[in-house]
């Protein structure tokens, strides 16, 4: 059991990752930068760096193998300042081809680390003498170098915070409940990490995710089928206060409340995985 009644944050990937919306962005920094205990579960931290790996891979060949060819095609070896929109032509033309072959999916990773790259060159091409040249091979290595960079930046932060050594049980995967739910198999790996650490240590934990589609939806169900609150990062400390008042996890879903036919099952699952006891006596009451 942990000493503490409420632990903090659980963060969804989409937390760690580029915010598409500067009001989500804000509210995910000011949980990273707050003193209240914030972690990810290792299924959280490992799709993390999937998905940063797969954006990074597919920058890294379109740069390799289709922006140098590019240049060729239009017998460009070398370019000058007054050719920044030829040289921005280029990498339109390569963007919209990854976005055809690869459309966007879960994050926008590769679109903020091709901006990067874009903005990159863009100041290179404006700071050059009006007379000088830069080479298209100097040119595609230093936006190697910048997309190194960018992804760096975009790995910090899951990185280096707290994961917590929890893998969801397979029970808890394939709940049934949850799972018509929640039609994304990380998503409900991601939760089930987050409830199973939950009762395990009998103290609260907030999941914290901008995932409008699967979770937030979804989120007053997940409450009542599996006694996880799930929030966007711009109402977390707003809740964490609310739960301050409740007694411990066990103590609140075996006396405190009456239990929905869904939790009464998964509870029963819970003590089964964990061999906990959450008053079970209190079922027969609320049959």
């Amino acid at each position: 059991m942990s000493d503490k009644k409420i632990t903090g944050f659980f963060l969804d990937t989409c937390i760690l990752l580029p915010q598409a919306i500067e009001a989500d962005k804000n509210a995910c920094e000011k949980i990273l930068s707050s003193d209240v205990d914030y972690f990810v579960s290792k299924s959280v931290r490992d799709e993390a760096a999937q998905l940063s790996n797969n954006a990074y891979n597919v920058l890294s060949t379109g740069l390799r193998h289709y922006i140098k060819p590019a240049f060729e095609r239009k017998g460009v070896r070398r370019v000058m300042r007054n050719e920044a929109t030829d040289v921005a032509e280029v990498f339109s033309q390569e963007k919209r081809r990854i976005d055809k072959d690869y459309p966007v999916g879960r994050t926008n990773i590769r679109r903020n680390m091709f901006g990067q790259i874009e903005n990159y060159v863009a100041s290179l091409m404006h700071n050059l003498d009006v007379d000088k040249h830069l080479s298209v091979t100097d040119l595609l290595a230093a936006t190697l170098i910048t997309l190194e960079n960018a992804r760096h930046e975009v790995e910090k932060p899951f990185k280096t915070i707290c994961t917590v050594p929890v893998e969801a049980n397979e029970k808890l995967v394939t709940f049934e409940p949850i799972c018509k739910l929640v039609k994304n198999d990380r998503d409900v790996r991601h939760l089930m990490a987050a409830v199973q650490y939950q009762f395990k240590f009998d103290t609260w934990v907030i999941f914290v995710t901008n995932d409008e589609k699967d979770i937030l939806s979804n989120a007053e169900e997940i409450w009542r089928f599996c006694g996880l609150r799930c929030v966007k990062p711009c109402w977390a400390f707003d809740y964490r206060r609310d739960m301050t008042r409740f007694n411990r996890p066990r103590q609140y879903f075996g006396e405190d409340c009456i239990l929905s036919k869904e939790l009464r099952a998964f509870i029963k699952i819970i003590e089964s995985v964990l061999q906990v006891s959450i008053r079970s006596d209190v079922f027969e009451q609320n049959k």
